[in-house]
């Protein structure tokens, strides 16, 4: 007779051991059938399936074991990874705080430096004035225990270390100026040019510009004047002084689309400017707005009026 067979689920028993103990009691059934009574039987065909399904459901008991098995072990891979993903955030979190903190730091530190640098221009521009006012009350005065190479020497070596004044050999007109270092010269400072001479024997003139702009002009455009100085030639010229000087702030892409200013002492005849000159001072022509720092800093096409921090002059002078 057949024996059922009934699958446990007994946690002392692997998967293993079940499918082998179902397959011998099968056996053991079917070879009992088979001598039952001392002789040869046939098992039926009723007993033959029966068996053949407890043996596909042991198989399929096995592989549901196996599957859940693997999933077990997917889900504890992916339990893993998604621990170290959030191990990754939290460190990438704290590395982002730190690199805010810095930044902030970073910040302060660069207010702190402006401030200190704006401190030490607003420092320089004072002292420069004041070593200014000092120059001027010792070059005005009358003898004073000082002579008069002790003050040219002072007042040229102040302006020379102040980057208040460009050195080149006297020269004649036409002459050609550059002026360095403009973003600096804008914080307060007035500019001169060593002097030059309208022509052999000619007039003495120097260039003084005001980076930052002159009075009503202050912080909206450039100011430009010529100046004519107490010069050695002056006692063989005509007098009020007589001529046009042009004075070109040159494009430095291509020699032409300069910006200009004629400056006419022929039509002048206004002492004040165009007069001689008999002590250490100086008279001087020109314009507050020469340019505007808008039209300065503009950007056209074929045209750059200021380059690398610097522009250059042309003084041409017309008799």
């Amino acid at each position: 007779m057949w024996l059922p067979i009934t699958v446990t689920r007994d946690a002392s028993r692997s998967v293993s051991d079940v499918l082998n103990r179902a397959t011998a009691i099968s056996r053991e059934s079917l070879q009992s059938r088979k001598s039952k009574g001392g002789r040869r039987s046939v098992l039926s065909s009723n007993g033959r399936d029966e068996c053949d399904n407890d043996v596909r459901m042991v198989h399929k008991y096995y592989k549901e074991q196996q599957s859940k098995k693997t999933i077990e072990t997917e889900l504890q891979d992916a339990r893993k990874q998604l621990t170290d993903v959030l191990d990754q955030l939290d460190k990438a979190k704290l590395e982002l705080g730190n690199a805010v903190n810095e930044v902030g730091q970073m910040k302060v530190e660069l207010d702190n430096l402006k401030r200190d640098l704006n401190r030490e221009i607003s420092t320089f521009t004072n002292g420069f004035q004041q070593l200014s006012t000092v120059i001027q009350d010792l070059a005005g005065a009358g003898g004073g225990g000082v002579s008069k190479s002790i003050k040219k020497s002072l007042k040229w070596r102040i302006r020379l270390d102040c980057q208040c004044i460009e050195v080149a050999p006297v020269a004649t007109a036409p002459v050609t100026i550059k002026m360095n270092n403009f973003s600096l010269l804008r914080c307060n400072y007035e500019w001169f040019n060593y002097f030059f001479f309208t022509h052999e024997k000619g007039y003495k003139l120097c260039l003084r510009v005001f980076p930052a702009g002159y009075e009503e002009a202050r912080e909206r455009s450039m100011s430009v004047f010529i100046q004519h100085l107490n010069g050695p030639n002056d006692s063989n010229l005509a007098w009020p002084m007589q001529g046009t000087a042009k004075i070109q702030l040159l494009n430095q892409i291509k020699d032409k689309h300069h910006h200009q200013l004629s400056v006419s002492y022929s039509d002048n005849k206004d002492q004040m400017c165009a007069g001689q000159v008999t002590s250490n001072g100086a008279n001087g022509m020109g314009e507050p707005h020469f340019i505007s720092f808008d039209d300065l800093f503009k950007a056209i096409p074929n045209r750059q009026l200021l380059r690398d921090d610097c522009v250059y002059f042309r003084i041409t002078f017309r008799q």
